[in-house]
């Protein structure tokens, strides 16, 4: 089924509409996973009229609003961002006049606060992993040593690597159809790549591949997430999520004084305040920061002592 298709009631006035707008969406190049979040996040506003796209007035997204009011709020933000996104297409392409959207709030969401883990948990879960495993291995290798996000992971291609020895890289096809080269700056990461390329024979197509496929059929997200618990469950760290291996990836960067600049390139970041978030220091670390600077500086702190009166 391709990613645009969409499951609504037989005969439903809005599913010309949403398949078209849903089309344009995957030719810009957006993510299979964006195409189907949209598709449902739709699906659930049609369900809340007979009509058309017309037909959507402040009403009807007073009713869908109501829906999903115990939904969290980043994902009514989503829901909110895919309801004005088509409802923007339909006034491009003048199925109405202006969308009752714009009469509505959108929903604020806060900075989200990174969560970053001791590396060392990271590699617990890893080493979990079976060491003929090599398209796992690879793949959460890959995640831990880039910060790169577990969608951009799965969508690269084996046309996009570059193993040229002293200067291996890899294409990263990020949000919004923006791609970014990131460098293979870990030898264990590298040389796992040649191995699961060797050993597969693999020279085109996708690089982490379906069990059941081997020959075309990319690895599914939730397959992904599905394996990383499996293993982080052996490692009893149940509550390390894949997302933070990102997260970690980015304070130890910050750490060992990577610029900011570098740190967003990185991560795909648009904007740098997005990456500002990861400098929050906790007192421990601002702490220890100071005092190496006052050690750079020949001085040393000493407990005060009090005077004789």
């Amino acid at each position: 089924m391709s990613p645009a298709a969409l499951v609504l009631e037989p005969g439903h006035a809005m599913t010309g509409q949403v398949r078209d707008f849903l089309a344009d969406y995957e030719f810009g190049g957006k993510s299979a996973q964006t195409i189907r979040a949209y598709r449902g996040d739709l699906t659930q506003l049609a369900q809340h009229t007979d009509g058309d796209v017309t037909a959507v007035d402040a009403g009807v997204l007073r009713s869908w609003s109501a829906a999903i009011a115990d939904l969290k709020q980043s994902s009514r933000a989503r829901k909110q961002a895919a309801v004005a996104a088509f409802l923007r297409w339909a006034v491009r392409h003048d199925l109405i006049e202006a969308s009752p959207m714009d009469r509505f709030d959108r929903v604020a969401v806060p900075d989200g606060v990174p969560r970053p883990v001791d590396p060392k948990r990271v590699r617990r879960v890893i080493d979990q992993i079976p060491k003929k495993n090599l398209r796992d291995r690879l793949l959460f290798e890959l995640l831990d040593s880039t910060g790169i996000r577990i969608s951009e992971g799965l969508g690269i291609y084996i046309e996009d690597l570059d193993l040229t020895p002293g200067d291996e890289h890899v294409l990263i096809h990020g949000k919004g159809g923006v791609v970014r080269t990131l460098l293979l700056d870990d030898p264990r990461v590298v040389n796992l790549a040649r191995r699961y390329l060797r050993e597969t024979g693999w020279t085109h197509g996708p690089l982490f591949r379906a069990a059941r496929n081997w020959n075309g059929r990319p690895l599914t997200y939730a397959t992904a997430q599905a394996a990383w618990a499996y293993y982080r469950h052996l490692a009893g760290e149940d509550d390390l999520e894949l997302h933070q291996l990102r997260h970690t990836h980015a304070t130890e960067l910050i750490k060992d004084g990577v610029s900011l600049l570098t740190v967003k390139k990185r991560l795909g970041h648009r904007k740098l305040q997005t990456t500002l978030i990861y400098t929050e220091h906790t007192d421990a670390a601002a702490d220890a920061e100071l005092r190496d600077r006052q050690r750079r500086r020949g001085r040393t702190t000493s407990t005060p002592t009090r005077r004789s009166a």
